[in-house]
């Protein structure tokens, strides 16, 4: 392949060649850069370049390009001229395609994954801790006569947090209980008496028919 036959386009050379310089310098591409890189990119040569910018070919070719193809050529790891730069910034994206590929050991494959809809199990790979929000949770759930209130807005993981903090009981051999009120009557939950004395009632009901000495739920 020559330098004309790049499969990549101008605006993904540029960009290409802007994250490989930022990666190595904290920098990047000035405007002066850009125009020699996309006048080169056009098969230009530097006077020509010149005559379309207005600057001297000397101060394109001795002060701007010389430095460019070399800062690109440290960026990528191989000497990069103006007569190879194209298919060097082909080789430069697979580069940056490869820096962000996981270790073997950490791939998981897509099929096995099918994105979730609602709560997500306590072990699965879509569960995203929060910063000592778990580890209060773990704390507080296994103590006597404990009451957790998460308040968050929809579609935020509360239910998936709740199976969190429910698993966590479970492994410290709590027997835990899931109750979902959301066809409970409103009456009910807005009066507190009320609330209790059902709460109270079911509790005693599942204790009976399970054997259940200590019941714990958030």
């Amino acid at each position: 392949m020559s330098n004309l036959e790049s499969g990549l386009t101008w605006q993904q050379a540029k960009e290409i060649a802007e994250q490989l310089l930022f990666q190595k310098t904290q920098k990047h591409l000035n405007d002066i850069e850009i125009l020699v890189l996309e006048g080169s990119w056009e098969g230009l040569t530097y006077e020509e370049i010149g005559k379309r910018s207005g600057y001297s070919t000397e101060y394109l070719n001795k002060d701007i390009g010389n430095q460019l193809w070399k800062k690109l050529s440290e960026a990528l790891g191989e000497k990069l001229t103006k007569k190879n730069f194209k298919v060097a910034l082909e080789r430069g994206k697979t580069k940056l395609q490869d820096r962000i590929k996981l270790p073997s050991s950490l791939r998981v494959s897509a099929t096995e994954l099918p994105f979730p809809e609602g709560a997500v199990a306590p072990s699965s790979p879509f569960y995203i801790e929060r910063d000592g929000i778990e580890s209060l949770g773990y704390k507080t759930v296994v103590k006597p006569a404990a009451l957790i209130r998460i308040k968050a807005p929809n579609l935020m993981g509360k239910t998936s947090l709740i199976m969190k903090l429910l698993d966590h009981a479970a492994s410290e051999n709590y027997q835990t209980v899931y109750l979902g009120l959301n066809s409970v009557n409103k009456s009910v939950l807005t009066n507190l008496e009320l609330f209790l004395r059902g709460a109270s009632h079911f509790g005693n009901n599942i204790t009976q028919s399970n054997d259940i000495s200590r019941v714990s739920a958030p």
